[in-house]
């Protein structure tokens, strides 16, 4: 009706003289406008807010109700309203996107057509990739990452940090609980492991181990049921290697929110049934071994490397002030190393000298794998990215019918 809106963070004003005057507009029935968008369809208007969720007036502004119906309770932040071309709307919200084609009355969940940019860690078995996300729960991909599926009934909304397949199983580690599925994802179901953050999964002798910010654990059962190493790590357990009856854990103890204030590298040659310190003067955020060669990599830029199954250390400074955020071997010969730069780099000597392989990446490597044909990354803020590893001078997989 000729009438501009203008929305700012708590106020809505309206012009009906092209914007040479402005007057206030009420929004009777919101208590605390933090707005983020408006949208307006004849008598109908939309208002996203950034603390209360999304509400409506069909009444040209009179009065407003709430109207997240379809939407999970626990969204706060509407950012932004969008119609499509087919006169849907979609709702971008803290929680991922959701669609109404009723002019926002209800909404359904869309997040299950879309890709994440929030990834942080990748798992494969057989034909299926899944990655695991920051509050929206696990994608599954069949087709190299062309199309994704969300499987994540009963795992909705949690931030997940570590996933990984044993058998027919794949488990999930959150930042408080443990999940596991035994149908491809399709449902999950919650264990019994309860701290407060699960840092990293291993599986080996038949175990599956969780480093976490209690402890070190390992289960019998792949993943129902949890028992503590009460001689190992008793605090935050964010480096674990597991081989054979060698274990090699971070123990990094954290006071509030600063940065660590006590760290420890433990070691046990007996499966767990005892432990020493081999070194108490750095941080590993991740291990890998090749072998006796055993590598650590933190946020401090230094890869630590050990060349008798973890009983020495030296400290290598290659990477300066970046930190490093994850390393991956394949095949012993191929190391993967990612850095809070955003750079990418391989080592085919085992970690002697590096190569810069970023090219196009744009992000953070949380996590490598190699799936098929392609080296995979997770990154916490860009997504899910491949790359052919006949890039990197690795030959394809030969599949035989």
């Amino acid at each position: 009706n000729n009438i501009i809106y203008e929305l700012g963070e708590d106020t809505l004003r309206a012009s009906s003289d092209n914007g040479n005057t402005w007057y206030p507009v009420n929004t009777p029935g919101i208590q605390y406008p933090v707005f983020g968008e408006i949208y307006i369809s004849n008598d109908t208007i939309l208002l996203a807010t950034m603390s209360d969720g999304l509400f409506i007036s069909v009444n040209s502004g009179n009065t407003y109700s709430q109207c997240s119906y379809g939407m999970p309770e626990t969204i706060n932040h509407v950012v932004q309203i969008l119609k499509t071309n087919s006169n849907e709307l979609l709702a971008a919200t803290d929680l991922g996107v959701y669609k109404s084609t009723n002019i926002g009355l209800s909404w359904n969940d869309f997040n299950s057509k879309i890709n994440t940019t929030y990834a942080t860690c990748l798992s494969g078995c057989n034909n299926e990739l899944f990655i695991g996300t920051g509050y929206q729960g696990v994608f599954e991909t069949l087709d190299s990452g062309n199309s994704w599926i969300r499987k994540s009934n009963g795992i909705d909304y949690q931030r997940i940090i570590d996933l990984i397949n044993v058998g027919n199983r794949i488990v999930a580690g959150t930042d408080n609980e443990v999940y596991y599925s035994d149908d491809n994802g399709n449902s999950w179901t919650h264990s019994y492991l309860y701290p407060n953050e699960i840092d990293h999964f291993e599986f080996d002798n038949d175990k599956l181990y969780a480093g976490t910010s209690i402890g070190l654990y390992y289960s019998l059962d792949t993943g129902k049921n949890w028992l503590q190493l009460v001689n190992g790590p008793g605090c935050n357990v964010p480096g674990l290697k597991v081989n054979k009856n060698l274990i090699i854990a971070e123990d990094a103890c954290f006071f509030n929110y600063s940065p660590y204030y006590s760290t420890d590298i433990r070691r046990s040659d007996d499966f767990g049934a005892t432990f020493i310190s081999v070194n108490n003067s750095f941080t590993l955020t991740d291990i890998v071994m090749i072998d006796s060669l055993v590598l650590g990599v933190n946020q401090y830029g230094y890869i630590a490397r050990s060349d008798d199954y973890g009983v020495t250390w030296n400290v290598d400074s290659t990477f300066g002030s970046s930190a490093i955020t994850n390393m991956y071997i394949y095949q012993s010969n191929y190391i993967f190393l990612g850095t809070d730069s955003g750079k990418i780099y391989l080592s085919i000597d085992t970690a002697k000298t590096w190569t810069d392989i970023t090219s196009n990446f744009i992000g953070y490597a949380s996590r490598f794998i190699k799936f098929g044909n392609n080296i995979y990354i997770a990154s916490p803020i860009n997504g899910v990215w491949k790359r052919d590893v006949a890039d990197f001078g690795i030959p394809h997989e030969v599949i035989n019918n």
